[in-house]
Formats: structure tokens, C-alpha cells, sequence
């Protein structure tokens, strides 16, 4: 017996291989883009490629759509970080979503975005690696063999930097870039996150970056190597690099502990207090750096040998064999259950209004909640995106930074 996935889909390519394993091996499956994405257009493209995948429009109506048409039991997945405002509001309303259907909607699933060290980590929900299931199996459109021979040169050290986001982040301090630009000696990539490619869609409400983080992403496209948007895999970069540059408050080291052994310098900014950095085994992998001065020592210097990760990787996700997105089926049971026949929309609609009036007051479905409810933004946040639609044909011909648009309307609405 199958079961039919639903994946409510609010960001980037950042996202896809937390989802990509479960469609695959659901009898069908329904992606519905917000229409608040900043990467809609691109996530719409992404996921009709895979068979039997209706992709269309976040609405609450397009849900019980699916779920009054729907006969096989149905499974929502989740990759927002219960963590954020949004993840945590999503969560409850799907949620909602299994109370007023039980019986049709059989599991509301935080499949999760990232794994251990990073602060959004899914690991408390399920320690099963499926992001590194479709590289495993070879099933990505990038290999090791295929980023060495598009970004990696002979007789030289190949450095990846990539940085995550936000105030903790390399990305957030240009000096180490600076300083970087001035290593001729090595050959430097940086593979930003994907969030750093809605620069140009920075009045989104789901855009998490700085105006300092989007000047510093400009200036790290005008000076480096930078892997697109579409390349948005992460492990055949690690794979393939000799040495790997990141933040430590991210997922990125600990994912770079499955790969055989190579130097990971992470970044710490002084003050700032990890858990993490209480895990003395953990912290035994890494070289850690707080300014661009000591990360220039390292990459100048004899860096320490590299230690093998990949039994620390173990035993926080175990082994890594390619069927992760079957052994979380299993383990949920989402093949047991038994199909429904359909139901009016009608009567859906009432049963789930009123299951949404419960959980939420009035008051609660203002701002991001609305996102969640509609797939839309709330009246305040429309005013700013009816100004943007009205004045943007004017501040494109003043000339005004597309990122700086969002500041317009703090002062003026």
C-alpha cells in the first residue's frame, strides 16, 4: 500500500534533497509553492521534473483540494525549522490539518532542513541522513568528478568556502573576504547559501539577510568564483575540495566529517557561546578561527592533520546506505494505512475552518501567520507589496539598489 506526499514548499533549492528522497518513493506526490517564494518561479521547475508530482499554488484551498480528491493515505512534510516564527506556525496549522482529518491525513512529518551543529537542526525530530541519500546513490546531477574538473586545479590548494547567514556568518564580515581576495597562492571557491541569491528579491517577507549580508554577496560575486544557484548541492563540493571553510554555527562541518579526511577551519566570532563547543570530541575535527587575520595563518601555515569524522558522523545518524527515505516510511508506518473514498470540499472546508478557529485567535492570523493560512501576506504587508508594484518602474529609473526598496518602506508606510 502506498501513501500520497503533500510538501508545502516556502524557500530555495537550500531545501530540495530534504524533500526529493520521499517523493521519490511516494506513489504521488503534490508540491504546493507559496506564493510569497522568493524562488517560486524556480521551485515550480525543480520539482515537475519528478513523475507523478502535481506541483501548484500554496492555498488552503488547493489542500483540501488534495485531500477531498486524494485516496491514498496522505503524508505532509515538512522542512521549515520549527525554530523560526514560520516553521513553528506551519507546524501547528498542518497539525490542525490532521486533527479535523485523521483518517486521510495520516502524518505531519518535520523532515527538517539541515543536520547536528546547525541551530534550525532537525535532529531532534529524526537522526536518519537523508540528504545525502541521492548523492550516495549517484542520482545528482553533480558528481566529485564533475566539480574537480569544473573548479579544481592541478598542483594547488583548492580551498571551498562556504558560508551560511546572519550575524555569526563569515558572510557577515567582509574583511575576511578581503583578506582572502589577497591568496593568490590558492585556488578559492565560495559556494554561498542559497538564501544569499534573493538579493534581488530582498522585499520577500521570507528574506532573512542583512543589508550589510547583501553588500558583502555583491562583493564576493565581483571578486570570486562563486558556484550558481543551480549547483546547489553541497556534499561534491566538500567531496572534491582539499580544504573547507565554513561557519561552525551551521551543519556544515559535521556534514564534512562523512567525507575521508581534509582540513575544516570554522569560524567562531568571539562571544559567542555554541553548545557545540562544549562537545570536546567534536570540536577535535576542526580549526577554529575568529578573525580574518587567524584564518590567514592557517590557510598560509602547516595546517594539522585531519582527523577521520566519519565515526562521530555515525553516531549521531548512523550509516548512510541510500534507502533513508524508506526506512523513515517504515518507521512512521505510512504504508499501512488504508485508503479513503473522497469527500465534498464542502464539508472539508467547514471541518477545517473550525479546527483552524480553535488553534488560532484573530489576532494570531496577522503577519507571517497569514502566510501560512493563505499563502499570501497579511493587509499590512500587501500595502508594501501593492507600493513595490506602484513605484518600482520609478525607483528602477532613480536607480535605487532593488535590496534598499525594503527600507523605503519602513520610512514611508
Amino acid at each position: 500500500m502506498g501513501f500520497a506526499l503533500v510538501v508545502p514548499v516556502h524557500n530555495n533549492y537550500s531545501q530540495v534533497e530534504s524533500h526529493a528522497p520521499l517523493i521519490e518513493i511516494s506513489s504521488k506526490s503534490y508540491v504546493l509553492v507559496y506564493p510569497s517564494n522568493p524562488s517560486g518561479s524556480a521551485m515550480k521547475s525543480f520539482y515537475s521534473r519528478f513523475p507523478n508530482t502535481s506541483v501548484m499554488d500554496f492555498s488552503t484551498e488547493a489542500i483540501l483540494s488534495v485531500i477531498a480528491s486524494e485516496a491514498l493515505p496522505i503524508v505532509v512534510v515538512l522542512s521549515s525549522s520549527d525554530s523560526h516564527d514560520f516553521g513553528a506556525v506551519q507546524r501547528r496549522y498542518f497539525l490542525s490539518l490532521k486533527a479535523a482529518f485523521p483518517e486521510r491525513v495520516i502524518d505531519v512529518f518535520p523532515v527538517g532542513h539541515c543536520m547536528f551543529g546547525c541551530t534550525s537542526s532537525s535532529f531532534h525530530d529524526h537522526n536518519i541522513p537523508i540528504r545525502f541519500t541521492r548523492y550516495f546513490n549517484g542520482t545528482l546531477p553533480l558528481t566529485k568528478a564533475s566539480v574537480e574538473a569544473k573548479y579544481c586545479k592541478r598542483g594547488i590548494r583548492n580551498v571551498l568556502v562556504c558560508p551560511a547567514y546572519s550575524d555569526s556568518s563569515l558572510i557577515y564580515y567582509r574583511d575576511f573576504f578581503e583578506n582572502l581576495k589577497t591568496q593568490s597562492a590558492l585556488n578559492i571557491v565560495v559556494k554561498l547559501h542559497n538564501q544569499c541569491f534573493e538579493a534581488e528579491t530582498a522585499d520577500s517577507p521570507l528574506s532573512y539577510l542583512s543589508e550589510r549580508e547583501f553588500s558583502n554577496v555583491d562583493y564576493i560575486r565581483s571578486n570570486f568564483s562563486v558556484v550558481p544557484e543551480d549547483e546547489y548541492c553541497l556534499l561534491p563540493f566538500i567531496d572534491a575540495f582539499d580544504v573547507v571553510v565554513c561557519d561552525l554555527n551551521s551543519s556544515v562541518p559535521f556534514e564534512a566529517l562523512f567525507f575521508p579526511p581534509r582540513p575544516i577551519l570554522t569560524f567562531l566570532p568571539r562571544g559567542l557561546a555554541l553548545d557545540i563547543c562544549n562537545d570536546v570530541e567534536y570540536m577535535s575535527h576542526f580549526s577554529t578561527f575568529s578573525t580574518s587575520t587567524e584564518l590567514s595563518a592557517l590557510l598560509d601555515g602547516e595546517l594539522k592533520p585531519a582527523r577521520d569524522g566519519r565515526a562521530f558522523f555515525a553516531s549521531k545518524y548512523g550509516v548512510i546506505d541510500g534507502h533513508e527515505a524508506q526506512r523513515i516510511a517504515s518507521q512512521r508506518k505510512w504504508s499501512a494505512a488504508s485508503p479513503t473514498a473522497s469527500v465534498p470540499i464542502s464539508r472539508l472546508r467547514e471541518s477545517f475552518l473550525s479546527a483552524l478557529g480553535s488553534e488560532f485567535s484573530e489576532e494570531e492570523r496577522n503577519g507571517m501567520h497569514s502566510l501560512i493560512f493563505d499563502g499570501f501576506i497579511s493587509p499590512h504587508a500587501k500595502k508594501k507589496s501593492d507600493w513595490f508594484a506602484s513605484n518600482s518602474s520609478q525607483l528602477a529609473d532613480l536607480k535605487v539598489p532593488r535590496r534598499l526598496w525594503k527600507v523605503a518602506t519602513w520610512i514611508l508606510l
